[in-house]
């Protein structure tokens, strides 16, 4: 199994490593969480099967990252990797057909991946992090990559994200293949 970005503390952009590696972004509005969080973690999936992760930097909610290879994503999971005696409190997972954001990287580009907020559910002993994701209009694609540019200084990824700004790129999501769903090809800004 495939990890990449497994320890990527820094919110620096990197320059890309390869040319056919894409920026995905989205936002998590974190507000009603109980817990700190400091990354996210998108899981490949290929022939119904869960494949790599790779871990999302996170800047205020904000999800990114630069070295995305061609496939088909999902959020799986919202985590701290702080503490000394962390519990899965500080964990919430979201199995593929619980997952609402899905993503295919079809081509090298930039992909939005949605804005959304966190939605506590009713919590108990057996399942502590029962929660949702629900979709909102803010922050728009031009706000998320206006606040991500500092982080970018100075690579080819500046120049990339300042032309997406031009003409921000739609959400990139696609329909949950697990839940039987229309599923939406979806194309991200070269």
């Amino acid at each position: 199994m495939l990890s990449l970005g497994a320890c990527n503390p820094s919110p620096r952009i990197e320059d890309p490593t390869s040319p056919d590696h894409s920026f995905v972004f989205g936002h998590i509005d974190l507000e009603e969480l109980p817990t700190e969080i400091d990354y996210v973690i998108l899981r490949g999936w290929e022939g119904g099967e869960v494949t790599e992760f790779i871990r999302l930097r996170l800047d205020g909610g904000t999800f990114y990252a630069e070295y995305v290879p061609r496939g088909t994503y999902f959020v799986s999971q919202l985590g701290s990797s702080h503490g000394f005696m962390r519990t899965t409190m500080g964990t919430y997972a979201l199995p593929p057909e619980a997952s609402p954001i899905w993503v295919v990287v079809d081509r090298p580009g930039i992909y939005y991946m949605g804005s959304w907020r966190y939605h506590p559910g009713e919590a108990n002993v057996f399942s502590p992090s029962e929660f949702s994701l629900e979709p909102v209009s803010r922050p728009a694609p031009g706000e998320l990559l206006q606040a991500l540019l500092p982080h970018a200084e100075g690579t080819a990824w500046e120049t990339r994200l300042r032309s997406a700004l031009a003409t921000p790129p739609p959400p990139a999501l696609r329909a949950n293949p697990t839940s039987g769903g229309p599923a939406a090809r979806s194309h991200g800004a070269p």
